[in-house]
């Protein structure tokens, strides 16, 4: 079990016992602690919701190595790349930035996208600026 597992299961543990020992207060019924199955099913829970996000880290970190990769490829530039891998927009290849930055906005018929995609040219502009000085 993960020392971060680890953790939660103890909390839940914790909790769970500290709601066996200490009294209601309030007119409000006695909350039952969790079952052993109950935590199990928490734990397991968690674990799965860990993986996802692992997951998505690992597809993250894949496609902004291939995107850095790319850029270096046509560009040659460290300093360059790097700044852009670093605040390019998650969702925007490499050949996706090439495409905003080498078109003036009526050509990507700017007016005509989706709010998301407009952010999407909208940060690519805006990088591309930041990253040439």
């Amino acid at each position: 079990m993960s020392k971060f597992l680890g953790v939660i299961f103890i909390s839940i543990l914790g909790s769970a016992a500290h709601a066996a020992d200490s009294p209601e207060i309030s007119s409000k019924p006695a909350k039952t602690p969790p079952t052993k199955l109950e935590l199990l099913e928490q734990i397991e829970s968690t674990q799965k919701a860990i993986d996802s996000l692992n997951q998505l880290q690992a597809s993250v970190d894949a496609m902004t190595k291939q995107r850095k990769i790319k850029c270096l490829k046509a560009f040659g530039s460290e300093t360059f790349c790097e700044c852009l891998n670093m605040n390019l927009a998650v969702g925007l290849d490499f050949e996706g930035y090439v495409a905003v930055v080498t078109r003036t906005k009526e050509e990507l018929q700017y007016g005509d996208l989706k709010k998301e995609d407009r952010d999407l040219v909208d940060n690519a502009i805006k990088t591309r600026a930041a990253c040439i000085k």
